[in-house]
């Protein structure tokens, strides 16, 4: 079974993602698949050709710099995305083909923005407090403005809410966190 773990920049996924792992699950982050993705050079020269000025001085590319492109441009967002998802969604599948059955776990923000939906069995969307996520994000060093554009981004939680198979609410502690978790593995192992 492959699941679409999914929320908005700053809920939890990663934390969900973990608690998925701890539980058995095989686990996979979109995110870390796109890290690696950014290092090869035939990606970062195309992607270089889209959005310009992305480079730090050692030649890798500046994440900083190119957030700062694709979330202040839908143009440049939608052809960044166009190159780097079917990447992705290839190795989540095979990942999912290796797994010999096991339940796989894979996290991708843009799950339902991008229509992956159609390619995981569960989706499951992570929500939290607008609190709760600005505290998570000043913690991991985002401002207040960098935050918002990459919010912008996304489809709001209240229709990722809507569409989604299940819900974890990560507002509250770690152990509600964690019991929202086994009971959604539990009803999904059986």
């Amino acid at each position: 079974m492959l699941i679409g773990l999914t929320g908005n920049f700053g809920t939890g996924k990663s934390t969900v993602l973990g608690l998925f792992r701890a539980l058995g699950a095989v686990t996979v982050s979109a995110d870390e698949i796109v890290h690696r993705l950014l290092g090869l050079d035939a990606i970062k020269e195309t992607l270089v050709g889209v959005a310009g000025d992305i480079l730090a001085q050692d030649g890798s590319i500046d994440k900083r710099k190119m957030a700062g492109v694709v979330f202040s441009d839908a143009g440049v967002r939608v052809r960044v995305e166009g190159i780097i998802h079917p990447h992705v969604m290839r190795e989540i599948k095979q990942l999912h083909q290796r797994s010999g059955g096991s339940i796989v776990v894979a996290e991708i923000p843009l799950l339902f923005e991008g229509g992956f939906e159609r390619d995981v069995d569960v989706t499951i969307t992570v929500t939290s407090t607008p609190e709760a996520i600005n505290q998570r994000l000043i913690q991991k060093g985002y401002s207040q403005e960098e935050a918002q554009r990459r919010l912008a981004a996304q489809m709001s939680d209240s229709k990722k809410v809507q569409v989604s198979n299940y819900v974890i609410d990560n507002s509250s502690t770690l152990d509600v966190l964690q019991r929202q978790v086994e009971a959604v593995f539990d009803k999904l192992t059986v």
